[in-house]
Order: C-alpha cells, then structure tokens, then sequence
C-alpha cells in the first residue's frame, strides 16, 4: 500500500531570542523538526573554530539523529493514522473479522499455505506441492478484533518534549551545519522505520484474516476439523469468601483443530454445499 502525504509540521515555530543563551523555550510541549533544527548553545559564529572535533561530531550526530528519529517516526505515524481514518469504512468491509467467529466469540484458526516446499534431509528429497499448516489455534476474542488491532500497533503520535540539552547543542557555524544534517538524517530514519512498522502491521494483518478465511475454505472440504465448543453452567459459584458469582457460564474450546484423511476431502474442483 502506497502512502503519499505532503509534509506537515508537528507546531508552528517559535522565534531564537538574540541573547538567549540556551534556546530551547521552556513551555515546548512538542518539539518541531524546524525548533530542533534551530537549537544551539549560544548565538556566536565561529566561537570555537571553524571545524569539530571528534568527540563533538559524535555527541551532535547522536543527540540530533536520535531527536530527529523520534520526530520523524511521530510525524510519520500520525500521516498514516490519518489515512487510515479517511478509509476506515474500506477497511471495514475488507477485513470483517465478526463475520468468521465461530458460536461464542471463537475466533477460527489461523491456516497458512506454501507452495512448491523442498526439504533436504542427507540422501532425502522431499518436494511438497502445496502445504497446509496451521499457524495460530482457534481462541476466544471478546470483542470481536478489528483491522485496528493489527495496523495501529506500534505507530506512535505521542509528542516530542524538548530535553535538557545544555552543553550538548551546536556552539559555531560548523556544529550547526553538523547539526542540521544529523536531525535531517535522523528525521528520514524515523519516517522510514514509521513505514516500515505499518507495512510489517498490513502483512501480519493480511496474513492472519487471509488465514482465518482459508479454514473456512478447507472445512467445507473438510479438509480440516472445526474446533469442538463446551459450555457449562452453574447457579452460583465464590472463588473466596468474598465473591459471589450468580448465573456462572463457562466456554471451553475443548478440542482444537486438526487435519482429516483424503478420503474425506471434497475435490477442488468439485462444487461446494454451504
């Protein structure tokens, strides 16, 4: 899936006091990338030379990098939230998981499927054409999971505070064109990791609904077992001389599904009866 955002910026700018010793404003509440790409230690050109040290080089590149990683990750984050809520009714239609649960909130197994898988055992060739495997057993969900669960897992939208970055922040001409260039680093590594944790989210996502729907597939064929359901009931019950439950129901999955014979399969080119 193609994501294609103008950039936006976290906050609107705040203007570099002339005689500002550390300018970092004490209220930020949500660093910018154009704010962190304007702090410096003081405002004088050259104070320190005109080239840095190797100590220096590593504390900008690190602090500036890792800051400017957080921003871009955050900004990120939130551009493909946003997309996600302008198709959330897409998303609905597409991954329907309360359509596959099965009698009392069972969510059906996860079915994955290879083709053309070799395995080399010393003087052993094995070729399977196609393999079944069931990835994730059947479970009780309450309630029923949605795309959300899968595709917002590990976006992060969460602001980016200014630290306490006194003695660690450009002094000279030099440190601050260092400066600007690690933030610029960090910022694309950020953005990139952001997308790469959503791509990862979509593919588990795919994966897991295209595997639930593959059970049903099989079933019909009766190519696999539909997990077998228990309930039981009580009037009352206590766990401690403190709590009563009343009118106690309990479910149970209580046999989990499993491969079948061949001579129980409906062809794949047969016509199935749903």
């Amino acid at each position: 899936m193609a994501f294609h955002m103008a950039f936006k910026h976290l906050c609107s700018g705040f203007a570099l006091g002339a005689a500002a010793a550390f300018v970092v404003p004490a209220s930020a509440s949500n660093l910018s990338l154009e704010q962190l790409m304007a702090l410096q230690q003081g405002q004088g050109a050259g104070a320190q030379g005109a080239s840095l040290g190797h100590v220096r080089e590593t504390v900008l590149r690190e602090i500036g990098q890792s800051l400017g990683a957080r921003i871009g990750f955050s900004e990120r984050s939130r551009e493909i939230l946003t997309i996600l809520g302008g198709r959330e009714g897409d998303l609905d239609r597409r991954f329907d998981f309360g359509r596959l649960v099965i009698g009392n909130n069972v969510l059906p197994p996860v079915i994955s499927k290879s083709q053309g898988v070799v395995s080399v055992q010393d003087n052993v060739l094995r070729v399977a054409g196609v393999l079944y495997q069931i990835d994730e057993p059947a479970r009780f969900a309450l309630p029923s999971p949605t795309w959300r669960n899968w595709l917002w897992m590990g976006l992060d939208t969460s602001p980016i505070a200014a630290p306490d970055l006194s003695g660690s922040l450009p002094t000279n001409d030099a440190e601050r064109a260092f400066w600007r260039q690690a933030v610029a680093q960090g910022h694309a590594i950020g953005r990139q990791q952001a997308q790469e944790v959503f791509d990862h989210n979509m593919a588990f996502l795919e994966r897991t609904y295209g595997g639930m729907r593959r059970f049903y597939d099989l079933y019909h064929r009766g190519v696999v077992t539909a997990p077998a359901l228990a309930s039981a009931h009580r009037v009352s019950h206590q766990d401690d001389a403190n709590t009563l439950s009343v009118g106690d129901s309990i479910f149970r999955i209580t046999a989990p599904t499993g491969f079948t014979q061949p001579s129980g399969w409906v062809p794949l080119d047969a016509p199935l009866q749903r």
